[in-house]
Formats: structure tokens, sequence, C-alpha cells
């Protein structure tokens, strides 16, 4: 799911098209369910298992909220890109992210 944002909001169209779709999303309440709709079937298309029956193998947590998960998933990547958008989000990124929202944190 992770390299599935990346892959997402780096394309040329989504990155030129970002800045005004954010600004118009937080205007418009229809654009950002639709919006959100469709980053949220892009992310689950592309998660390798579907969640409740990942769930029900005992592979995920049945308390985590998927779409919290998108919300991380993609808020990390578009704050990654504004902060440093000349530094590609190469594999080095995308394996610290994942062991960090796999692991957590605290040892």
């Amino acid at each position: 799911m992770i390299a599935a944002a990346r892959d997402v909001f780096t394309s040329p169209l989504v990155r030129a098209a970002l800045p005004g779709l954010i600004a118009d999303m937080a205007a418009d309440a229809e654009l950002n369910a639709r919006v959100m709709d469709r980053f949220t079937d892009v992310f689950r298309r592309r998660a390798p298992l579907g969640w409740p029956d990942a769930v029900k193998r005992g592979e995920v947590h049945a308390d985590v909220d998927p779409n919290r998960l998108v919300e991380v998933i993609g808020g990390a990547t578009l704050l990654r890109m504004l902060l440093r958008p000349d530094e590609p989000l190469g594999a080095d990124w995308v394996d610290q992210t994942t062991a960090i929202v796999v692991h957590g944190v605290v040892a």
C-alpha cells in the first residue's frame, strides 16, 4: 500500500494537479468525498489481502480501521513530498515507512 501511495502521488499528473486539488477539496465536500473514494479504492485494490479476511486469519489487528491506515499512508506520502520535493521517494523510503507502520516505533 505504501508503494502504491508513492506511485499515485508522484505520478506527473497527480503531482501537477495536487496543490489545486487540495485547495478545492477543502472547499467542496462532494469533491472531497469523490477524491477520497478514488484514493481509498486505489489503495485497497493494491493491498495484497482483503482486510476482513486478513483480520479473520489474524494477520492484521481487528481494531485497526482500514480508513485510518489509508490516511496514515497517504498523509505520510504527502508530507514527505511537501518537505523534500526534490528528493525521490525510493525503495528505502517505502521500506522505512513500511517498517514504522507495521512495527511501530516503540522497542
